[in-house]
């Protein structure tokens, strides 16, 4: 009995300090960017919308998913989709005022 119980303390205790879903620990949000890295050039493109692009998608990772080891790369994929859009649509707005 003082086994089981002893197990269920350790388990919550670990469950308690992970991370979860919108709450993830600053080392996997760094798992999260470190992801990124092979989309350097890309991600340079945005220019001073950088840091935007990358915040956006470290925050709807943590939404998504428990932890990053718990994405797939497809997944991560549609997270970054996710963040282009508004970008994109944003230059777009921009390319047409200035064309006016």
């Amino acid at each position: 009995m003082k086994k089981i119980i002893g197990l269920t303390f350790s388990i919550l205790f670990l469950v308690a300090c992970g991370s979860k879903k919108g709450a993830w620990t600053e080392e996997e949000k760094q798992k999260a960017i470190q992801s990124l890295k092979k989309h350097k050039a890309e991600i340079a493109a945005f220019g001073k919308d950088k840091q935007a692009f990358i915040d956006c998608y470290v925050e709807k990772m943590e939404q998504r998913y428990e932890n990053f080891d718990a994405s797939t790369e497809a997944g991560r994929n549609l997270v970054v989709i996710d963040c282009i859009k508004p970008m994109v649509q944003k230059s777009l707005e921009e390319t047409n005022r200035n064309l006016k």
